[in-house]
């Protein structure tokens, strides 16, 4: 798959040294799949190396990744987009799910993935995929409803509000999506994996994560937005928010072109488990 029907940003600051590395750009360059870089202004020149398709910021050292985001939104917008695809820099593997198996695919039935789901249901506000490492048990259902979305999304355009927070802005996104009667929608036959922020240099790490009690400082800014929704924990020997995701049980009405795209993804996931050589 060389052409999408929305446009897709892969954020990045530091990571240009990462030539050998698995990176997110790395999937779609080698699947032929356009994207935009977007990087900060005295970084433009090392990412050119990397990826001729730069969207440069305005400025440098935002400290966060909020402002990058919104620029991305605002561009595809401009170009008459109706949503856009934004993904972080860091993703190192994507893989099919089958019975409780994970095995590698290419990122195209990703990102095809979502643009099915996005016809099959009215009022989405944001779709993408649960990292591996919470795919702790064969999942019963390939799609769930109102939850938490990450790294990998696909974003409608329509959304009357934009990214904000500099901690757990990503949870703040979903809260908002669905806090404004939109949908976020996580697709479960897909998955994907990410280096983990603290191991790869770059980034905003030296800015947001090094900062005494940082855990408690993202977490206690969620609780202040969301007072009757988020709760701080502590878990697994951190302090971490806490989200009852169940309390939002509603579900997105099919549209009117539901079957027809059910029956594409029903063959996209059949067409990636028959690539990864599954073996039942």
């Amino acid at each position: 798959m060389n052409d999408l029907e929305y446009p897709v940003y892969v954020i990045s600051k530091g990571r240009y040294r990462y030539t050998r590395n698995r990176m997110t750009w790395s999937f779609l360059k080698e699947e032929g799949i356009p994207f935009y870089l977007v990087v900060e202004p005295s970084e433009a020149g090392r990412y050119k190396e990397i990826h001729d398709n730069l969207l440069v910021l305005p400025e440098d050292n935002y400290g966060f990744s909020t402002p990058a985001r919104n620029f991305a939104w605002e561009h595809s917008i401009k170009m008459g987009y109706k949503a856009h695809f934004i993904l972080d820099d860091n993703i190192n593997r994507v893989s099919v799910v089958a019975k409780g198996k994970r095995k590698m695919v290419r990122i195209s039935y990703l990102l095809e993935a979502s643009l099915y789901v996005s016809k099959m249901y009215e009022k989405w506000g944001m779709i993408g995929f649960r990292e591996e490492q919470f795919m702790i048990e064969p999942q019963r259902r390939p799609i769930t409803f109102n939850t938490h979305i990450y790294s990998f999304m696909l974003i409608n355009n329509n959304l009357p509000f934009r990214w904000k927070l500099k901690y757990n802005e990503d949870v703040d996104m979903n809260l908002k999506t669905i806090g404004n009667g939109f949908y976020t929608i996580q697709i479960l036959v897909f998955t994907f994996h990410k280096y983990q922020t603290r191991l790869l240099k770059g980034g905003n790490t030296s800015t947001l994560y090094t900062q005494i009690n940082s855990k408690v400082l993202k977490t206690n800014t969620l609780v202040a937005q969301y007072p009757h929704i988020v709760r701080g924990k502590n878990k697994f020997g951190r302090f971490h928010h806490e989200i009852d995701w169940k309390k939002f049980y509603s579900k997105p009405i099919k549209s009117d072109k539901y079957e027809e795209f059910r029956e594409k993804l029903v063959k996209l996931y059949k067409d990636a488990i028959r690539e990864a050589g599954y073996v039942f």
